[in-house]
C-alpha cells in the first residue's frame, strides 16, 4: 500500500512539473552551489505574471543531526515544482488556501527515506497535497551528524 501511494504521489509529481524527467544531481547536497535567499527567488508563473496566491515552506522543525536552516534552504532549491502543484490546484479552484505539513525522515546520505502529509494538514485539495508530499520525497539535503533525522516542514498556500 505505501509502495503504491508513492507512486501515485511520483504520478501527482510528474504531472505537475509537465512531464520533465528529473535529473542526478552532479554531486551531493552538500557540495552543491550556493542557493538564492528567499527574496532573489521570483514569484512569477511561466508567463512572468505574479502568482495570485503562492506556497513557500515555512521554517521546519528538525530532530537532531541537521540544522532547520540547511533543511530550510534546501527545500527553498525546489520551490518551482512546489509552485507547480499549488498552481495545478490554483487552476481547478482560484480560491485555494490552506496549511500543508510534511512529516519526512533523512537517512545517513540525506535521502528522504519516508515522507508523509501531517494530520495537521488543512488545504482540502488531496491532489495538491500528494504533489508537495512527492516532492519532498524526492529532496536530497546534506548528510546529517546522526540518522535518521525526523523533520515537519510546514507549507503556505495562499494570497
Amino acid at each position: 500500500m505505501a509502495h503504491r501511494n508513492v507512486e501515485l504521489a511520483l504520478i501527482a509529481v510528474c504531472a505537475a512539473c509537465g512531464g520533465a524527467k528529473a535529473t542526478a544531481p552532479a554531486a551531493h547536497a552538500d557540495t552543491a552551489t550556493p542557493v538564492p535567499a528567499e527574496a532573489d527567488v521570483p514569484d512569477a508563473g511561466e508567463t512572468g505574471a505574479p502568482h495570485a496566491s503562492s506556497i513557500k515552506p515555512g521554517m521546519p522543525t528538525v530532530g537532531a543531526g541537521l540544522q532547520a536552516e540547511a533543511v530550510r534552504r534546501f527545500a527553498m532549491r525546489a520551490l518551482p515544482r512546489f509552485r507547480a502543484c499549488s498552481e495545478d490546484g490554483l487552476r481547478r479552484n482560484p480560491a485555494l488556501h490552506g496549511h500543508i505539513d510534511v512529516t519526512f525522515a533523512i537517512d545517513a546520505d540525506g535521502k528522504v527515506a519516508s515522507a508523509a502529509q501531517a494530520p495537521t494538514t488543512t488545504l482540502p485539495d488531496a491532489a495538491v497535497v500528494a504533489c508537495v508530499v512527492g516532492v519532498v520525497s524526492v529532496l536530497l539535503f546534506p548528510r546529517p551528524t546522526t540518522a535518521p533525522v525526523t523533520v515537519e516542514l510546514p507549507f503556505e498556500l495562499g494570497p
